[in-house]
Formats: structure tokens, C-alpha cells, sequence
């Protein structure tokens, strides 16, 4: 069951204290993070005011930059620490727990779909199947190019006996995935549960086939 659902792991760059009290926030690509306020702002570097100066950095090097008043700040320091408890307590098995820690960064960042992803993979993961479905479909309908999204969708539909909503998602990621295999596969189980053998049998012919592409 586990292996059947992938967890996001968006939030967890946000890693600073949360007695830190500043005004703008930059977030590199390694994960590291610096605060201050940002003074300028272009395609080539962001400058940033520390008590200390000045300090220009590469723009290439930056993944984010947070800017805002501390109390919004704050709630995404809030949100990443929940976010990364209830990682933590379901790489656990303790889904119970994650749900509740998934459910306090919703109260902070709401419509966030990692988080939206992450609970409803910790309900299908604690066997509450239909509890799973609706913060899935809220993360894949405001991501739906992501694979990731959409394939833990599809099998929470399939653990709900929701077959033909399960195949028709799988035919919707297929118009523009890059894993095309995992997808005939899972079309192929979707159509053997629905009693429909020869198709079942083509998609996994297909689904050898970009194998051995």
C-alpha cells in the first residue's frame, strides 16, 4: 500500500528558526535560506539588506524569494514545520499523527496542494479510502500536469472500486507524460479489474514497449 502513493516534498526547504523576525526571505536551491529585505531585485542578482550591508546575490543560485510582513512569513515558517512533522511521522507509520500535522499546515497555508497530496495519501496509507479522495482531487485539479498528483488520485480511485474515473484520469496524464510506462501499467490493472482482458493485454504490450525504448 505504501508504494502506491508518493508523497511531495515542497515545504521542506523551509528549514529557519521561527523566532527570527525579519522582513523578506531568500531561498536557494541548495536549501539554505538567508533574511533581510530585499532593496533590489533583477534577472542577474537580488540584493539584500542584512544589519551587516549589503549582499548581492546570483539570481541563478535562488529557487524563491519570499517577501512580506513577518506574520505571513511566519505562517510558512508554520506551515513547513507541520509539513515536515507529518512527513516524519508517516515515513513512521504513524498516520494518525501525520494527518493532524498535514491538518494544522492546511490551517496556515489552505488550497496548498503538497500539503492537499500528502494528507490524502496519509488517509489511503491508514486504509481510509474515501477520506482520501477529496484533498486529492483538490491538490491534482489545481496542479493537473502533475504525474504525481494525478497518479495517487487514480489510485484512490482504484481502492474505491471507482474503475472507469480511475481509467478516464489515466487516459488524461497520458496526453502529456513523460513516464508513459507507469501509466499503461496501471491502465493495464485498471482494465483487467474491469473485465476488459484484450485491452488490458494491449496496454501492457504498450507499456513494454516504452521499457524497452
Amino acid at each position: 500500500m505504501k508504494q502506491l502513493f508518493r508523497l511531495s516534498t515542497a515545504f521542506l526547504i523551509f528549514s529557519f528558526s521561527s523566532s527570527a523576525s525579519f522582513a523578506d526571505v531568500v531561498v536557494f536551491k541548495n536549501g539554505r535560506n538567508l533574511r533581510g529585505t530585499v532593496v533590489e531585485e533583477n534577472k542577474e542578482k537580488v540584493v539584500l539588506e542584512e544589519p551587516a550591508g549589503k549582499i548581492d546575490l546570483p539570481a541563478s543560485d535562488i529557487k524563491w524569494v519570499i517577501k512580506g510582513s513577518d506574520q505571513y512569513i511566519q505562517s510558512q515558517i508554520s506551515t513547513a514545520i507541520a509539513f515536515k512533522k507529518g512527513m516524519t511521522f508517516q515515513e513512521k507509520g504513524k498516520y494518525s499523527e501525520a494527518i493532524e500535522s498535514y491538518q494544522e499546515a492546511l490551517n496556515e497555508s489552505p488550497g496548498e496542494p503538497s500539503i492537499l497530496n500528502n494528507l490524502g495519501v496519509a488517509y489511503a496509507q491508514s486504509e481510509k479510502f474515501i477520506e482520501a479522495i477529496p484533498p486529492l482531487e483538490q491538490a491534482f485539479k489545481k496542479e493537473p500536469d502533475n504525474q504525481t498528483f494525478g497518479l495517487n488520485l487514480a489510485n484512490a480511485y482504484v481502492q474505491n472500486d471507482r474503475l472507469k474515473d480511475a481509467a478516464h484520469l489515466l487516459h488524461r496524464l497520458l496526453k502529456n507524460a513523460e513516464n508513459k510506462k507507469e501509466l499503461y501499467q496501471k491502465l493495464g490493472i485498471v482494465f483487467y479489474k474491469l473485465g476488459r482482458y484484450t485491452q488490458s493485454r494491449k496496454l501492457y504490450q504498450k507499456a513494454t514497449h516504452y521499457q524497452n525504448v
